[in-house]
């Protein structure tokens, strides 16, 4: 079977796959809540390893290693040891606080979480409009898969290229946080397999005399050491180690990688989260040692991003090779769709309500069917007063007593009457009809409780003795409130006196 074919058939189940958790996810995104954080219903495993996909991307499997084929140890301890370091440490110090925080608040977004956390509208805004320059990092994701998979399958990369957007694009929109938490922890489970697999491949170069860094100094002494004064970013520890490990720090606060935090129900869930993420980390950061394997296997010298291709080509079959393609699609649509889902939150959650905001500020509000007032011959709201009386009123209060079941045992004085602002009190005929007189606001009298030596005459205490001494039937008398018809009211009249 060819290689080509091999592709297709494994991509399609990729799919399928992938397609099939997208409508189990759409279950759960019948609210915005649901669609940005899953409802905070998904299990902190499945969470950890939805992270760890997002952390990943097809830099990690091809870049970076190729940094460390081109500088040596120094672009391993940098990206494989300060970055990670980094990211470790922004996790176990951020996220638990950063998901009690946003409990507190229900913020869905990092943006309406800090502006939450500071009372600031307009910090708000600015990290939303700034969440927007995630799109360049989603384009670029785009590119290297359309490159990837167009070697793999024999298609032009801009047709791959637009059809890879147009399958993120769906299944964020159908699945929702829900679909894209699962299809993450499916993706990683893949490229754990695969990382361990490219890791294990070169294990037998480390075995033998002279050692790994001996070979590497013998072919450039600067790949040895821990800096690397001819590369261009690791020239200093500075650099190398301090530089690097800010940059982790600055990966943690992205909007989908600490909005994951926001999707854990109780804080007991934050161990299992980290536990799963920062595993799954270790297993990817370990895929730059790949970078040592191309150097010592391949002699001619190759650009960065295409070290890696070469070195899998000359060493696996090609169903490995396949498989290890597919790893690679699933760590570029993990965060390509983790992206276009942040972006998505941030605009229903934050963006457009400014919008709308400045539309109804500068003359153009929008209008809904709740928010729309009666207008006058002119065209304006006529004021309240001017309003016809509403003759229904009465009929209203009736209503109220032939569905209560207090029914019969319960004289119209008794019915709370709420005169709507603006309305006028019935006169004449119709008002002695409602039982005479009735003050506005007028509710009947609690019954009241009997004086006992030893008891608290005031308060919570009083209430909560009385009932203990005298059990459930000494509840306060049950209410009718105005057209809603006592959901409120249990038991007999004998509540009523």
């Amino acid at each position: 079977m060819s290689p080509v074919l091999l592709g297709w058939i494994a991509v399609a189940l990729y799919f399928a796959v992938t397609a099939g958790l997208a409508l189990r996810g759409a279950r759960g995104s019948g609210s915005l809540a649901g669609y940005a954080i899953g409802g905070r219903s998904l299990p902190a495993t499945v969470v950890g390893l939805s992270l760890a996909a997002q952390l990943t991307s097809v830099a990690t499997f091809v870049i970076n290693p190729g940094l460390v084929h081109a500088f040596g140890l120094s672009a391993l301890l940098g990206y494989g040891v300060a970055a990670a370091l980094g990211i470790t440490l922004g996790l176990l110090l951020l996220a638990p606080r950063f998901r009690e925080q946003g409990a507190r608040v229900q913020a869905l977004t990092v943006p309406q979480w800090i502006g939450a956390r500071y009372g600031s509208p307009g910090m708000r805004a600015a990290f939303a409009v700034l969440s927007l320059g995630l799109v360049a990092f989603a384009t670029l994701i785009v590119v290297a898969l359309a490159l990837v998979l167009g070697h793999l399958l024999g298609q032009p990369p801009a047709l791959v290229a637009f059809a890879l957007v147009l399958v993120a694009v769906g299944g964020v929109i159908v699945g929702g946080a829900t679909g894209h938490a699962w299809t993450n922890a499916v993706q990683a489970s893949i490229m754990v397999v695969v990382a361990l697999l490219l890791i294990g491949k070169g294990l037998p170069l480390l075995g033998g005399e002279p050692g790994l860094l001996a070979r590497l100094a013998a072919i450039d002494p600067n790949l040895a050491r821990p800096v690397n004064p001819a590369s261009p970013y690791f020239r200093s520890v500075f650099e190398v180690f301090f530089c690097n490990f800010l940059v982790g720090l600055a990966i943690v606060c992205q909007p989908h990688i600490l909005g994951k935090a926001l999707y854990l129900r109780e804080s007991r869930d934050m161990r299992r989260f980290l536990g799963a993420a920062i595993g799954c980390g270790i297993a990817f950061s370990s895929v730059l040692l790949t970078g040592f394997w191309a150097r010592l296997a391949l002699e001619q010298a190759l650009p960065i991003d295409r070290v890696i291709p070469a070195w899998i080509a000359s060493s696996f079959s090609p169903a490995l090779q396949v498989l290890v393609s597919v790893g690679m699609l699933c760590a570029g649509l993990s965060t390509l769709e983790g992206i276009l889902l942040a972006l998505s939150a941030i605009l229903s959650v934050d963006v457009y309500p400014l919008l709308r905001r400045e539309g109804a500020e500068g003359g153009t509000p929008l209008r809904s069917r709740r928010a729309r007032a009666p207008r006058g011959r002119r065209g304006g709201a006529r004021p309240l007063a001017a309003r016809a009386p509403d003759r229904r009123l009465g009929r209203d209060l009736r209503s109220v007593r032939r569905l209560s079941p207090l029914h019969g045992r319960l004289p119209p004085a008794r019915l709370r009457y709420v005169r709507a602002a603006g309305r006028p009190r019935p006169r004449g005929p119709r008002r002695r009809r409602l039982g005479g007189r009735l003050p506005a606001h007028r509710a009947p009298a609690p019954r009241p409780v009997r004086e006992q030596p030893g008891l608290p005459r005031h308060g919570r205490d009083r209430g909560r003795l009385e009932r203990g001494r005298r059990g459930p039937a000494a509840r306060p008398p049950p209410r009718v409130h105005f057209l809603s018809p006592a959901p409120s009211c249990r038991g007999p009249a004998a509540g009523w006196r």
